[in-house]
């Protein structure tokens, strides 16, 4: 069995359709030169992906879409807050929100797309 100690740059070739329902993305990958392994050698992989740290998620159902803009509407004190956000990352479950919110404000998750902006809320934490 031949061993290679030295990495081999590969390259994505195409890259997975966005929101498919029910299916995994799958990304086609190739070797950025030639390569001459044989054909079925195991490799193992290592992807670099983007770490984002101290990011703020939301659930992705919190986003509501208003023409191209996202739209998150916040519990400002006893009134609804619309904010337009700029997203970046995001999967099934939750999205990064890159500008429009900040860490620690509440973004309201239940009922959102029919709230008006400044209508009247109420505000009920969990107990810790």
């Amino acid at each position: 069995m031949t061993s290679v100690t030295e990495p081999i740059r590969l390259v994505v070739a195409t890259r997975p359709a966005a929101g498919v329902a029910g299916s995994d993305p799958i990304a086609r990958l190739q070797f950025a030169a030639g390569s001459t392994l044989p054909v079925d050698t195991r490799v193992d992989i290592e992807i670099d992906g983007e770490e984002h740290v101290d990011a703020v998620l939301v659930p992705a159902d919190a986003i509501v879409r208003s023409g191209n803009q996202s739209v998150v509407l916040v519990a400002a004190g006893e009134r609804a807050e619309r904010r337009v956000v700029t997203t970046g990352l995001a999967d099934a479950d939750s999205v990064e929100i890159v500008s429009g919110v900040a860490i620690g404000e509440l973004v309201i998750t239940r009922g959102q797309a029919g709230l008006a902006d400044g209508a009247a809320i109420s505000v009920d934490l969990p107990r810790p």
